[in-house]
Parts: C-alpha cells; sequence; structure tokens
C-alpha cells in the first residue's frame, strides 16, 4: 500500500501544480479551457509517476524497511492475496490522492480566470465604441457599447457606472451583426463604367474572394449593450458636460474589464474599513460624553438630636 500512496500523492501534486501553470500561459495565451489545462497537466503527471515510481518505493523501503512482505510465488497467486493487494492498492491510491488535494492550498485558483478575462486579443481594445446621448429619452442618460464579445465586459461598465454615482434603469444586451456583404450587379446602374470597374451584371474578382472569405471565416460577433442610466442623487438625467467624462470611463472600464473584480474587492475593503471607522467613533463619542459631564454627588448626612 506504500507505493500507491506515493504515486497517488506525487500524482495530484505534479498534475495540480503543472496543470495551474499550463492554465495560467497556455490557457490565456491560446484560450485553453481549465479541463484541457488539467489534460495536459495530467500528461506530465503520468510522466513524473513513471520516472519517480521506483525511487519513491526504493526511498519508502528505505525508511520503513520492515513494511515488505517476503512471499512465495504460489502465495502470491492465492486469490486471497491478489484480492487483499488489490484492495490495498486502491486504498493507498485513494489515500495519497487525498494527501496530494493539500496543494490546492498553495496555488491561487483565481489566477487563471482572472488572467483569461484580462487578456484581450491584439486590437480589440480598440474596437470599442460609446456612444452617450441625453436626447433619445428624456429625463434618462443613454449609453450605448459597442465591441467585441469579451467576458467580463458588461459587469466592468455596470460597476463603473455605480462607482460614478448612476443607477441602471434598463439595460438591453444584445449581439449586432455586421460584416455582412451586399454584392449587386449593377443592372440598374447608369454610371460609366471606369478602367478598373467590372462590367454591368458581373462580380470582380476581388469581390468574389472578399465574399468567399467572409463565408469561410466570418467576422466575430460584436455586442450592443444599451444602458437606461439618471443620477443616484437627482434622479435625473446626467448634465451634459459630464457626459464626456463619463463616456471616457466607460471605454476604460470596456477597455479592461479586470478592472471591475479590482474595483468589487476595492469595496469591499472600504466596506470593511467604513464598519471598523464607525464603531471606532461611536467608542470615541462614548469617552468624550463621559469626560464633558462631570456629576458630583453630595454626602448623607445624619441629623444629630439631643
Amino acid at each position: 500500500m506504500t507505493k500507491p500512496s506515493g504515486f497517488g500523492f506525487m500524482d495530484n501534486t505534479i498534475m495540480i501544480h503543472a496543470g495551474h501553470y499550463v492554465d495560467c500561459t497556455l490557457g490565456v495565451t491560446f484560450g485553453l479551457s481549465t479541463l484541457a489545462a488539467a489534460g495536459i497537466g495530467q500528461i506530465f503527471s503520468g510522466i513524473g509517476g513513471v520516472v519517480f515510481g521506483d525511487a519513491l518505493e526504493e526511498l519508502f523501503h528505505r525508511i520503513a524497511p520492515g513494511t515488505s512482505i517476503n512471499m512465495t510465488k504460489a502465495q502470491r497467486n492465492l486469490r486471497l492475496s491478489r484480492s487483499v493487494g488489490l484492495l490495498g492498492g486502491i486504498v493507498g491510491v485513494t489515500l495519497g490522492c487525498a494527501l496530494g488535494l493539500v496543494n490546492l492550498f498553495f496555488v491561487d485558483e483565481y489566477k487563471a480566470s482572472l488572467l483569461k478575462l484580462h487578456a484581450l486579443e491584439e486590437g480589440q481594445e480598440f474596437e470599442f465604441e460609446v456612444e452617450v446621448d441625453n436626447e433619445v429619452n428624456p429625463g434618462y442618460t443613454t449609453v450605448i457599447v459597442r465591441g467585441p464579445d469579451v467576458d467580463g465586459v458588461l459587469a466592468s461598465i455596470t460597476a463603473c457606472i455605480a462607482s460614478c454615482g448612476c443607477s441602471v434603469a434598463e439595460l438591453h444586451a444584445g449581439y449586432r451583426k455586421e460584416g455582412d456583404l451586399v454584392i449587386s450587379t449593377g443592372e440598374e446602374s447608369t454610371a460609366p463604367v471606369g478602367e478598373n470597374d467590372a462590367p454591368h451584371g458581373t462580380i470582380s474578382a476581388s469581390t468574389a474572394v472578399e465574399s468567399l472569405t467572409s463565408l469561410l471565416h466570418p467576422p466575430p460577433p460584436r455586442v450592443e449593450d444599451i444602458f437606461l442610466i439618471r443620477d443616484r442623487s437627482t434622479q435625473q438625467a446626467l448634465e451634459n458636460e459630464d457626459l464626456e467624462n463619463l463616456g471616457q470611463q466607460i471605454l476604460a472600464a470596456a477597455k479592461d474589464p479586470l478592472n471591475s473584480h479590482s474595483l468589487k474587492s476595492r469595496l469591499e475593503e472600504l466596506q470593511f474599513e467604513n464598519d471598523a471607522l464607525a464603531e471606532r467613533v461611536l467608542l470615541l463619542e462614548r469617552m468624550l460624553e463621559s469626560r464633558q459631564i462631570k456629576v458630583v454627588r453630595s454626602v448623607g448626612r445624619v441629623d444629630e438630636r439631643d
């Protein structure tokens, strides 16, 4: 049972650390899922089991030399011996793998998800468009955000709006179809045909290539999120002079969705600090009040009568 326990411990240890490293590097670069990273980590784990299996067995024999049982070939072939050996192997591997789960305390489980959330494809951060309008919906400020479909962007924008002192009255999120190519035959056109123009009723080679490319490699989906917001204090639309600043902050939030998580964490820290300060202020008020009030009690007199 000693060898299976050591194998199970090393197997889980290598798989957890290797899978976590792959998830934080190749998983972020190529968009691999956590299960794919764990599968790649299992490859390294299997290699480690082959390499360190005999070394671990020899080490355990040196530490506890009395654990080895000398049995004859006939005794090993007994059904009872095989059953006990199988049961010992199962218990040993289970115990070793359970001990290997201790490694989860030494890895940051959320690091890979945050890195994947923060990793935008090249050029994606420049594809976002923000439109802030006070005319479309009277009494509300309309914010329209168009851009690539990236995880965490909607949460980041919502957190940014809340941090600006605004509340979201309505939210409409959906996909926007773009890149649809329309090919015109030019049968009704009366414009003169230039040297580089295709004749009427035909399609140029470049247009055909673009059409085929768009069919084989369709453009990535783009989202269009529409927010109806208003100032939390006045319950009205924002002032016109504040629209540009709001648009800049929302654009920055869309480019860096990781900020929403940082903002949430910071809000939790501020809430904790606020609660601690409130308790401290209450204690100081009580101490100050006790020092401001001075009470002098009279000493009771005893009447003496003859």
